[in-house]
């Protein structure tokens, strides 16, 4: 019995998302000598939402979110509903969204990232004391990984487009609104 890729979308988005994901890692692991720290996942999150079917977009987030939340200190699935309602808010407007426009994706992709980052960070503040040089770094974070995002949330979206083309799978021609 031959499989079409296509009936393996999910599986090749988590791949791909947890590779990003050992990617960033490393990244992190590289920058937290200079006490940065860099946030990306809202735009794993959108591009899974904006650009496949809902039921391989969302298996695809809920394993990604299992696999980020296994990294780290809090029980797992503590980060499983921000990112479902992420999903789900931006698969219910993706409609209304101009994908001739970066601008439109890159600030949806800067919004949800927020979003996330704030939980994570009131998360985190539950178990540490919160403390103004603690909240001031947190800050410096989210504002380190939001510029960052900012500048390269299209080249990801196209990094990301781009992955598919081994298996000869055209994202555009997927789930586009039509207008």
């Amino acid at each position: 019995m031959e499989k079409k890729a296509e009936s393996c979308l999910w599986l090749i988005l988590l791949a791909q998302h947890l590779f990003f994901l050992a990617l960033l890692s490393q990244l992190n692991y590289t920058l937290s000598s200079l006490s940065l720290f860099l946030f990306i996942n809202g735009a794993f999150i959108v591009f899974s939402a904006l650009f496949f079917p809902f039921g391989h977009g969302l298996t695809a987030t809920l394993l990604f979110s299992l696999f980020y939340d296994a990294g780290e200190s809090w029980a797992l699935g503590t980060g499983l509903i921000p990112s479902l309602i992420a999903f789900i808010a931006v698969y219910q407007i993706r409609s209304r969204i101009s994908f001739d426009k970066n601008g439109a994706q890159c600030g949806l992709i800067l919004l949800v990232n927020l979003g996330l980052y704030l939980y994570y960070m009131v998360l985190a503040s539950t178990r540490l004391s919160l403390t103004l040089p603690l909240m001031l770094l947190n800050l410096v974070h989210l504002a380190f990984s939001q510029i960052i995002l900012a500048l390269l949330s299209g080249w990801i979206v196209d990094l990301q487009k781009s992955a598919f083309q081994f298996f000869h799978i055209d994202v555009d021609s997927l789930t586009l609104p039509t207008k």
